[in-house]
């Protein structure tokens, strides 16, 4: 079994109509901006720097070559960058990002991706809510190869770093974009800019995706006689927002308070059954072969399974008609000051992140017979406090140095329903079966502190000798339920919504395990750098 992915080939191209307006009330400079276009400047080293001297190996796209790539998130960067590929991970809206061959296929809410994404210099912990909307960026940077000592423990692989666009003092402008494709696609975008006296200026921008899916629930099963309905599956239906306000007193201090919405209601996402009707497995020999021609995406199939006899009958708990609901509410402040004539600037970022997702979905590609049903609900907090002081010395030594803190609280349920143990017989009649499903609860608290220091050396006219260390001292607490008959608690799906993390209402006892580890971590991350400026036009580190 494997979700079917559409290919970009497959996907229409999509009209744009964009109107933008913008009202400056001081043009000078211009000259100096144009020199400063020049250079193409990133933060992978945590301090402004020049691309063509940064030992990294970096990918750095404007918001504008953005907009050219059409790209629906920012996974389309892939389609430029060099050794980093980017898709949704199977069965789900969620990011698989890969670079240099390490990555994360899995929607498991413990596992810590290897490719990092952080926005605005916040870490965004888990790859459910990583495949951000493309509008309103300012740059994205993808930094390949390890970057734990400037970017923590999860970037072994690499890292995404996304700017969003800052409020613009003395500038008023609006913004307004509409997307227009096949499938029933619409994506309306809009930013605005109001400034608010000379030292204050506040910006929204958001937008929405509306489509009707490319697949069709079509699947059609030999062993059953009612025909596919042939609607399309597999749609979007997201809005998401960002409201900045920005206070910049004077040139060497800012503060900037941002507040997120995301509200994701698309269906969930369809599967293919590819099981080759030849072979001797299992689901050919209960009657649910796989595709045998024509499109696979005309082929999918979702159960929509609500109820469980039909509607007005007891609730299964799983609500497949509402889709993937995602929901998340951002709280962020970003704080810069430069001082001693622009020597060493200081920059402060917190946040609070709160996701909340429900994900029913048929893992089977099958319509009929609710073989494997399941929802995946959680729900997950995330605080972060980073505070860097990083130097802009004329003199040979430079440095980054600071400090990371971070709390991480999941909560993870899933009701799980296991039709496919009454085809073989397996099945519990009122314990486990059809109408009865497992209950599987997991909670994980963490706590990461970490800090750390990057020197530069210039000790020749044209080397530079780098090298830096990251302490991390993380602990993780985790309680698990494993799967057990609901039944057990004497719970029926029909009690809908419930708490399992109540142990009143589901306690662990020797019908009822449950397990509780806890551990911690400490350890160090290093880098040593040797770099030369060759020519004016040749680099090596």
């Amino acid at each position: 079994m494997k979700t079917a992915h559409a290919l970009k080939a497959l996907l229409p191209v999509p009209l744009t109509l964009a109107c933008s307006v913008a009202l400056a009330q001081d043009t000078s400079g211009d000259d100096e901006l144009d020199a400063v276009l020049e250079e193409v400047l990133v933060t992978a080293t945590r301090r402004v720097s020049d691309l063509q001297t940064t030992p990294v190996a970096v990918t750095a796209l404007s918001g504008e070559e953005l907009d050219q790539l059409f790209a629906t998130d920012i996974g389309d960067i892939a389609l430029v960058t060099p050794n980093f590929s980017a898709a949704s991970i199977t069965g789900f809206n969620a990011a698989g990002f890969a670079l240099r061959g390490a990555s994360q296929t899995d929607i498991l809410v413990y596992w810590e991706p290897p490719v990092g994404v952080i926005v605005d210099d916040f870490v965004v912990p888990h790859v459910q809510t990583q495949l951000l909307d493309p509008f309103d960026i300012e740059s994205v940077e993808v930094l390949r190869g390890p970057q734990g000592t400037l970017f923590g423990k999860n970037t072994t692989a690499g890292a995404v770093i996304v700017k969003t666009r800052r409020p613009e003092l003395e500038t008023l402008s609006v913004d307004a974009r509409l997307r227009v494709g096949n499938y029933g696609r619409v994506e309306p975008r809009f930013a605005l800019n109001i400034p608010v006296g000379d030292s204050l200026a506040f910006r929204l921008a958001g937008m929405a995706q509306e489509s009707d899916g490319y697949y069709r629930n079509g699947k059609v099963s030999p062993s059953q006689a009612t025909p596919p309905t042939n609607e399309r599956i597999g749609g979007d239906d997201v809005q998401t927002a960002r409201a900045k306000l920005l206070w910049e007193p004077s040139d060497n201090f800012s503060i900037l308070l941002q507040y997120e919405y995301l509200k994701d209601r698309s269906d969930s996402p369809p599967s293919v059954n590819t099981t080759d009707p030849d072979a001797p497995q299992a689901w050919n020999l209960i009657g649910f072969p796989g595709i045998t021609g024509g499109d696979p995406l005309d082929q999918a199939g979702v159960s929509f399974r609500d109820f469980i006899d039909g509607p007005g009958s007891e609730t299964t708990g799983l609500f497949m008609t509402q889709g993937h609901r995602i929901d998340v509410d951002g709280y962020y402040m970003n704080i810069d000051w430069s001082f001693a004539d622009g020597r060493y600037t200081l920059t402060s970022v917190t946040g609070q992140r709160e996701q909340q997702s429900r994900l029913p979905s048929t893992y089977t590609g099958e319509r009929f017979g609710s073989l494997f049903d399941a929802t995946r609900d959680d729900d997950r907090e995330t605080f972060q406090q980073e505070i860097r002081l990083a130097s802009y010395f004329d003199g040979p030594f430079n440095f980054v140095a600071g400090a990371f803190y971070q709390t991480d609280e999941t909560s993870f349920n899933v009701l799980q329903y296991l039709g496919l143990l009454d085809f073989f017989g397996q099945g519990v009649p009122g314990v486990l079966d059809n109408d009865n499903p497992l209950i599987i609860s997991n909670n994980q608290d963490s706590e990461s502190i970490a800090g750390f220091i990057d020197v530069t050396w210039d000790f020749a006219e044209t080397w530079q000798l780098a090298g830096g260390i990251r302490y991390t001292d993380e602990e993780k607490e985790f309680f698990s339920r494993p799967g057990t008959p609901i039944v057990l608690y004497g719970r029926s799906p029909g009690d809908y919504p419930f708490d399992p993390n109540n142990e009143a209402e589901f306690p662990c006892n020797a019908t009822t395990p449950c397990q509780t580890d806890k551990q911690s971590w400490n350890e160090p991350n290093n880098r040593l750098m040797l770099t030369n400026q060759f020519t004016p036009y040749h680099y090596a580190y």
